[in-house]
């Protein structure tokens, strides 16, 4: 359960940093961009931890500590380089270092001695999902590409080209619909449901003739140059392959039938969506995937023998509001024993504050406040009805509050201070995380050598499990504690999850913006 916990708050920070950069034109972004052209991030950051849920290894030895972080990122190479330590009489002590290089991260510390982790990028990932022979080039660069388009460009540039090609497709599926009929919907308006169950070797036959028209396709081929190199056209959309290409498709059994069901407003709008597509278990591993559109979501479902996994994502908004409310949904059951078997809804809450204050020399300082409330909770809505939920433990609610505040003078030139104030809870156990950095002038990049690197690979407990443990054995005897002046604070903390509380004067990061001399980004 506590392995489940750490990915789900791994979740939530993910989600709450990366969104909080998305809206335009905040002071979010300003921060985003001056560290985009070089400036330097400064600041601390301690974590304390108290209760059961929480009493692991890690967060009993960094609890009540301190760490000093700094960071940047090189122009134009775009390369990262954070590190965080504790400062020991003006030394720099316990140190872990990260270091981004041409897209891949290395990971280094002080506490595990000759040994770098490197992580798998996102691509990596995707390449699992696609795995190619020999020397071929793998499909997932283009395609995460492709996914990663801005929702502006697709309308833009994309929708007008495709949309030809998408009502070929709707004349052609209308030639396979079973059945259509009027439902009334929870809100008492009616909508039109139509039903289709087409046969694989027709989706095959289909296939390759829109694959066709595509690849000859003009404009479609200047599309496909924002995304792929020519070295993967060569390969991917060459028509001399149509003939691999159907092949490839007979895996999928001709025998079987692809179902879907649309429903519709009387204005023609897409109400829901949903496709259930056969897969051949033999070649693919899985015998069904599913994609869903409904109640403003998008569930994808993976069915394998011995296990099941859904994805809810909410629809994507052309536009990341200053406040909302989504849900995401993820789900794994399965019969392996050696896996996590959960069924969860996040449900994140954002409100947004924007201000103005006056600093010690009465000038103007722009605020702004991000506040999210997090809610992780056992939910089995979208799992598959004939799915065996008794291997799936409950839990406690998970409940997390953030903040985070920016300010900043207006100048460009002039520095941005972000403090965050997190707080998770679950039961009577509670994590808190706080963290105050300015952007500063930049200094010369100088990041670690990479030594004997050590692949994480996409299996985490093979070697970052491990390693996280050497890392917190380790550590028990290098760090410092705040509120804690004897030798025996890292032993206490081994012994206990309880730890004594941070005094508010010594860990309130405050909310007045950074000082001019020391918050200067140094940049234009």
């Amino acid at each position: 359960m506590k392995k489940r916990l750490a990915v789900i708050i791994a979740i939530i920070l993910t989600l709450i940093v990366s969104s909080s950069y998305a809206a335009y034109n905040t002071l979010p972004e300003k921060m985003y961009k001056q560290l985009a052209i070089g400036s330097g991030l400064k600041g601390t950051v301690s974590i304390h931890a108290e209760g059961e849920k929480f009493n692991t290894p890690f967060l009993r030895t960094v609890s009540g500590a301190e760490f000093n972080l700094r960071g940047e990122i090189s122009v134009p190479e775009n390369d990262l380089y954070f590190y965080l330590f504790q400062d020991d009489e003006g030394n720099q002590s316990a140190m872990s270092e990260l270091y981004r290089k041409e897209g891949v991260y290395y990971f280094r510390s002080d506490m595990v001695q000759g040994k770098t982790l490197v992580f798998p990028t996102p691509v990596q990932y995707l390449e699992s999902l696609f795995p190619v022979k020999g020397e071929n080039i793998s499909p997932a660069v283009f395609i995460m590409n492709i996914v990663s388009l801005p929702e502006n460009d697709v309308k833009q540039n994309w929708d007008p080209v495709l949309t030809k090609y998408q009502n070929e497709l709707e004349m052609w599926l209308a030639g396979y619909t079973v059945n259509a009929e009027t439902v009334k919907q929870e809100n008492g308006v009616s909508a039109l449901v139509f039903s289709y169950e087409i046969p694989m070797s027709d989706v095959n036959t289909q296939i390759i003739q829109l694959f066709s028209e595509l690849t000859t396709d003009p404009e479609v081929i200047a599309l496909l140059d924002t995304v792929m190199t020519q070295e993967e056209k060569d390969l991917y959309l060459n028509n001399n392959l149509l003939y691999y290409y159907s092949e490839a498709l007979k895996s999928i059994d001709a025998e079987s039938t692809l179902k879907m069901n649309k429903r519709v407003s009387a204005l023609g709008e897409v109400l829901g969506f949903k496709l259930e597509l056969p897969l051949d278990e033999k070649s693919t591993g899985c015998q069904m995937f599913s994609m869903e559109m409904t109640d403003g979501n998008t569930i994808y479902t993976l069915k394998k023998e011995n296990e099941v996994t859904v994805l809810g994502l909410p629809v994507q908004d052309n536009n990341e509001a200053l406040s909302y409310n989504k849900n995401l949904w993820f789900s794994r059951v399965s019969s392996d024993t050696d896996k996590d078997n959960l069924s969860v809804r996040i449900e994140i809450n954002k409100t947004n504050e924007a201000f103005k204050t006056k600093n010690a020399k009465d000038e103007e300082i722009s605020n702004e406040k991000n506040l999210y409330k997090v809610s992780i909770i056992h939910d089995t809505r979208y799992l598959p009805e004939d799915t065996d939920t008794s291997k799936l433990q409950e839990f406690e609610t998970i409940n997390a509050d953030v903040e985070m505040h920016y300010s900043s003078k207006y100048a460009q030139s002039s520095g941005t201070k972000l403090v965050i104030n997190a707080s998770v809870h679950q039961g009577e156990s509670v994590m808190t995380v706080k963290a105050e950095m300015n952007t500063v002038r930049n200094w010369p990049f100088i990041p670690f050598e990479i030594s004997n690197p050590v692949y994480t690979e996409t299996d985490t407990k093979t070697v970052l499990a491990p390693y996280l443990e050497e890392w917190a054995a380790n550590a028990r005897s290098m760090l410092r504690y705040m509120n804690d002046e004897t030798e025996d604070t890292a032993s206490a903390l081994n012994d206990t999850a309880e730890s004594n509380p941070q005094s508010e004067n010594e860990t309130d990061g405050g909310n007045e913006p950074a000082s001019e001399e020391n918050s200067e980004s140094g940049q234009e």
